[in-house]
C-alpha cells in the first residue's frame, strides 16, 4: 500500500490569476525577508508524506507566496 504524498502549489492572486508552481523546499533572504524557490514542474516539489507535514511547512510565512497542498495520486 502506497503512503499519501504532498506538494505544496503557490496559489493564484488577485493581480496573478495563476498559480507560479510548486514549493521545491528552498527558500532564501533578502533583506531580512523570506522568499519561497518554486517550479513550474512538479516533478521538482518537495514531497511530504503526510498532509500534516505539508499543513506545517504551508504555515511558514514567505512574502512572495501562499501555498496550498495538493495531494498526488499515484
Amino acid at each position: 500500500m502506497l503512503k499519501d504524498q504532498y506538494v505544496l502549489e503557490a496559489e493564484e492572486t488577485i493581480s496573478n490569476p495563476f498559480s507560479d508552481g510548486y514549493y521545491i523546499g528552498k527558500s532564501f533572504i533578502f533583506q531580512g525577508n523570506r522568499y519561497a524557490v518554486v517550479d513550474a514542474d512538479i516533478t521538482k516539489a518537495k514531497i511530504y508524506t503526510s498532509q500534516a507535514r505539508a499543513l506545517r511547512a504551508r504555515k511558514i510565512e514567505f512574502n512572495n507566496y501562499k501555498f496550498r497542498e495538493i495531494k498526488l495520486h499515484e
